[in-house]
């Protein structure tokens, strides 16, 4: 398994563990400078970040998709307004565990 692999296989193990839906995942593009997280994708730059370990690189960055969810959830008007709660329960299980 390639790096990218390992890092995408982990971000999916944090997603099911944590109960948070599972972005589109991909790596990076050309153009992507670092990590993009948004609400629906995650793309993953291993090359911007080449002496990251992979748990720490898939852990990383399911913290900023975890904040997309949350800003997105803020302001939704639909079931996406129970992403607030899904990224609070998730903090609150990775403190109590």
């Amino acid at each position: 398994m390639n790096k990218y692999d390992v890092i995408e296989a982990l971000f999916r193990r944090l997603c099911k563990k944590y109960n948070v839906p599972i972005p589109k995942i991909s790596p990076a593009l050309p153009a992507d400078p670092c990590d993009f997280t948004d609400s629906t994708t995650v793309r993953i730059n291993v090359i911007s970040a080449p002496d990251a370990a992979p748990h720490w690189h898939a852990a990383h960055v399911f913290g900023h998709y975890l904040c997309c969810l949350h800003a997105v959830g803020d302001e939704a008007e639909d079931e996406r307004g129970t992403w607030c709660d899904l990224v609070a329960d998730a903090i609150g299980h990775m403190i109590c565990d």
